[in-house]
């Protein structure tokens, strides 16, 4: 998702947003590989992102518990703000999203946000939704 996100994504977007679009360095346990270890957790440049369990919840129940050391929670969740997330063309309708974080309960498994405001753990092979995120200069 990460490499889509940092190409064809956005490579899909105007040229006057691309021009403003800076990179910035995610910490994100890339390893997959079913562990709560601290080495693990590594820093990517990326134009591009999906949130982090913790940046969203303050929490890691699904993560590795690492990740922490090297995000924040988004002032904007911190303060209470709405979690739930809607489809472009139906705003009725509360959706399932895809957050960056890999679970540690399995390597073929990523966080999400649900259509209330909880996360959970599924498979990547699932098709939900996504909120892609980046900072201008």
């Amino acid at each position: 998702m990460k490499t889509w996100l940092n190409g064809t994504f956005y490579n899909a977007l105007p040229t006057d947003l691309k021009n403003v679009i800076t990179a910035c360095t995610k910490y994100t346990d890339n390893t997959g590989k079913e562990l709560n270890t601290y080495g693990v957790v590594t820093g990517t440049s990326q134009k591009i992102w999906l949130l982090a369990e913790y940046e969203v919840f303050g929490e890691n129940e699904y993560t590795n518990q690492y990740e922490q050391d090297s995000q924040a929670q988004y002032d904007y969740y911190k303060n209470g703000n709405s979690r739930v997330r809607y489809a472009h063309n139906d705003t009725a309708t509360s959706r399932y999203c895809w957050l960056r974080s890999p679970s540690k309960n399995s390597a073929l498994n990523f966080v999400g946000m649900n259509r209330v405001v909880g996360h959970f753990s599924r498979s990547a092979s699932c098709g939900y939704g996504f909120v892609p995120f980046f900072t201008i200069s």
